[in-house]
């Protein structure tokens, strides 16, 4: 058992690496640390604030994708908002530039079952399935 926790830490480090070649010299690695207070389930803190740079606004990323948005920031720490809350609104676009939108959270029958859909787009445009999103 405690060697296949160590297996997946020694993963989700890896994979961090490889993020942090791929978002360049303005990304901050940060620890996210979650409430737990009732009513706060999609919302998070960051060990980083304003005296290390983060703004309002900035996207808060894993090595899978989007986690979030920051929403209000101190000055050493910042709180954030993931893709799960019903409020959720980033702007965005596919890679290759072709069509812009609006990623938002919809809800499914159940927690599980929520996603990411951009929405949005120009009427004319056809996405691709399968397209990746930024």
């Amino acid at each position: 058992m405690p060697q296949s926790a160590l297996l997946q830490e020694n993963q989700s480090l890896r994979e961090l690496l490889e993020l942090s070649k791929r978002a360049g010299p303005g990304f901050l690695s940060a620890t996210v640390v979650r409430s737990g207070t009732t009513g706060s389930e999609s919302m998070f803190m960051i060990d980083r604030g304003a005296e290390d740079g983060v703004q309002v606004g900035a996207p808060v990323v894993n090595a899978r994708g989007l986690v979030g948005i920051i929403r209000e920031v101190r000055s050493h720490v910042a709180v954030g908002m993931d893709w799960a809350n019903p409020d959720f609104r980033v702007s965005a676009m596919l890679v290759d530039g072709g069509a812009y939108g609006i990623v938002e959270n919809v809800r499914g029958p159940f927690r599980e079952a929520d996603r990411l859909l951009l929405n949005g787009t120009p009427y004319h445009e056809t996405v691709p399935e399968g397209e990746l999103v930024i």
